[in-house]
């Protein structure tokens, strides 16, 4: 195996951290846009904030929050606000993403790397 895919978060650089939680985030939530009618709202600031919301949508209707990430980087021992509001995104979204499938009889889904 590759050994940039078996380092560790804490090995990486925040860059590489960030570019792989992005990477992971877009993959889990283009899966989940294939099950469900949904947009995101993303945003972080220069203060160290941000925020991932994922709605359901309705035509072109914001209806039904599926998903809502918040972090503050000062809570976060270091770890960039935006980098883990996209880790644990794409986290959640892979067990909605199993849990969707599940109750729709459709099999498992992909992992994520």
């Amino acid at each position: 195996m590759d050994r940039e895919r078996t380092r560790t978060a804490q090995e990486m650089s925040e860059d590489e951290r960030r570019s792989k939680a992005l990477d992971a985030y877009y993959e889990a939530y283009e899966e989940y846009r294939q099950l469900d009618n949904v947009r995101h709202h993303l945003y972080s600031d220069v203060y160290g904030n941000a925020l991932i919301e994922i709605h359901r949508y309705n035509g072109e209707r914001r209806g039904e929050l599926v998903l809502r990430v918040k972090r503050k980087e000062e809570d976060l021992d270091g770890v960039a606000a935006d980098t883990s509001a996209y880790e644990w995104a794409a986290n959640s979204l892979w067990d909605m993403i199993h849990k969707k499938r599940a109750e729709q009889g459709a099999g498992p889904a992909r992992e994520s790397a």
